[in-house]
């Protein structure tokens, strides 16, 4: 329910040098060769042998394949012996690097054609940037996957997980080498070739829900605006702000250590809350609750007086490669797409924690790329909404009616890019063939489907094209995100556009 845009300060520490980065399970380098070693530096395997020197190498999210470049292409190995590898062109010049999300499975490459480009797991383009003034030396994607990092000669460059630009900075450091980022994703650091290492901090935030405005600043104050009264509030937390969201009356933030709870009827007494980490990875809000993903204890669903409700066990271990497109949140409900087999979606109960449907899963014939859950109607009536690797969208029920019902999945069309739900009532939203449809009661396919067009407006607007992005359904209006960063506002016969 978000809408983040961000600024890139950066400090030189022209006393520090760069440092060597520990060591990876990969090697690569001139010779072409692709080799995994042990912790230990015992050499496991060489996994591939290239013609042309290899200047980059990422693992894939699940760990069983590798990402590595090859001349102007890019090569997706699987460790498995006998399995096919995908490759493809990717550029038109050598690609010098190349990382692969662990959170949202994307790969974001580039190289001496002057261009960053982004692409799916199956060799797909989704994003090519415009022309730089010199090669793309250095990327490198933000742990929560929202943000990548751009280093080329003397200019730093943030952008959006779709590609386009929050900034551009021109530090005079010569060509930026090297990028990694906090475990936090609030910070990161640049290797120099001037000899300097550059620090950045991502400052700027900004969050909006219905009337209400929020600015994280780099000072760790919050600065709150309600913007039919003109009232402002600053919020001082006097530590470094790992995760904010800002939705259904209240606005969370997250610290190192501590969690503050404010409710927008008063903003000077926050409720607090302790943290077992100083890394959280997801912060998801909804109607009576939200949730945490802490790398330590889990999946934590607290309310809004700051109480524990339940810890959800992730299946999969470590929560660390969840994102807001993999998780979704409800009043009683909880979806989260497996780690491991993205076909499947393990759906828990809210108070209790606990798996339903008996601890059976649901289970897709194709990897499911995104999901979303209804925020409004009884726990019966429970929706839950995805995108598969096709871009099909599909209904189904997550919770019984009668004892002799069968869990129903609808398709409700293809060519759909994202997906919102709304705030309040059961309609849903979605970008589907360059238009904008919403159902407004995408309920009725699971009694009579006949009826389901009934529900359906479309809206068609040259701003709706296949890569703009639904960020949030609120009330009787959508917000979209163009593919150039634009923030589109649409209600019935009225479309604004904002730069």
């Amino acid at each position: 329910m978000t809408q983040v845009q961000y600024h890139v300060y950066a400090h030189n520490f022209s006393h520090l040098t760069p440092t060597i980065p520990p060591p990876s399970g990969i090697v690569d380098g001139e010779d072409g060769a692709v080799k995994i070693w042990s912790r230990s530096g015992m050499l496991r395997t060489s996994l591939a042998q290239s013609a042309s020197p290899v200047y980059s190498t990422s693992w894939s999210p699940d760990s069983d394949q590798v990402l590595y470049t090859n001349g102007k292409s890019l090569v997706i190995r699987p460790l498995q012996p006998a399995a096919k590898p995908t490759h493809w062109k990717a550029h038109d010049g050598v690609i010098l690097v190349a990382d692969w999300s662990t959170a949202n499975n994307t790969i974001v490459s580039g190289g001496e054609d002057r261009k960053y480009k982004l692409w799916d797991c199956y060799g797909r383009c989704l994003y090519s940037s415009l022309l730089h003034d010199s090669p793309i030396a250095s990327l490198s994607w933000s742990p929560d996957g929202e943000l990548f990092s751009v280093g080329a000669f003397n200019t730093l460059r943030l952008c959006d997980k779709s590609g386009w630009s929050h900034c551009l900075e021109k530090p005079s450091t010569g060509t930026i080498g090297a990028l990694t980022w906090s475990s936090d994703g609030t910070q990161f650091a640049c290797a120099c070739s001037n000899g300097q290492t550059l620090l950045a901090q991502v400052v700027n935030r900004h969050l909006e829900w219905h009337n209400l405005e929020a600015v994280v600043g780099e000072d760790s104050i919050i600065r709150v605006k309600d913007v039919l009264t003109d009232a402002e509030e600053r919020l001082e937390l006097h530590d470094r702000i790992v995760k904010v969201s800002l939705g259904w009356g209240h606005l969370v933030a997250i610290t190192p250590l501590q969690g503050f709870i404010y409710n927008s009827r008063n903003w000077t007494t926050p409720v607090t809350f302790d943290l077992k980490t100083t890394t959280v990875s997801l912060l998801l809000l909804t109607d009576r609750h939200f949730l945490v993903a802490d790398n330590v204890s889990g999946l934590l669903v607290y309310s809004y007086e700051g109480r524990l409700v339940s810890t959800v066990k992730y299946p999969r271990g470590s929560v660390a490669s969840l994102s807001v497109l993999t998780v979704s949140i409800s009043v009683d409900t909880i979806a989260i797409r497996d780690k491991k087999e993205e076909k499947v979606v393990h759906l828990f109960d809210v108070a209790s924690g606990k798996e339903l449907r008996e601890g059976k899963p649901l289970c897709h014939k194709v990897e499911i790329v995104s999901l979303s859950l209804s925020q409004s109607g009884p726990g019966s009536q429970r929706q839950l909404a995805f995108l598969d690797q096709n871009h099909d969208l599909f209904l189904t029920l997550v919770r019984e009616t009668t004892p002799t019902q069968t869990y129903q999945t609808v398709s409700l069309g293809g060519m759909v890019g994202s997906i919102a739900w709304n705030d309040s009532t059961n309609m849903l939203a979605a970008v589907t063939d360059g238009r904008l449809a919403v159902w407004y009661h995408p309920l009725v396919a699971f009694t009579n489907k006949d009826l389901l067009p009934q529900t359906l407006v479309r809206q068609e607007d040259s701003n709706f094209k296949k890569s703009a992005q639904l960020v949030q359904f609120v009330g009787n209006c959508c917000v979209l995100r163009r593919d150039d960063g634009a923030l589109i506002t649409t209600r019935p016969q009225k479309t604004t556009v904002y730069y």
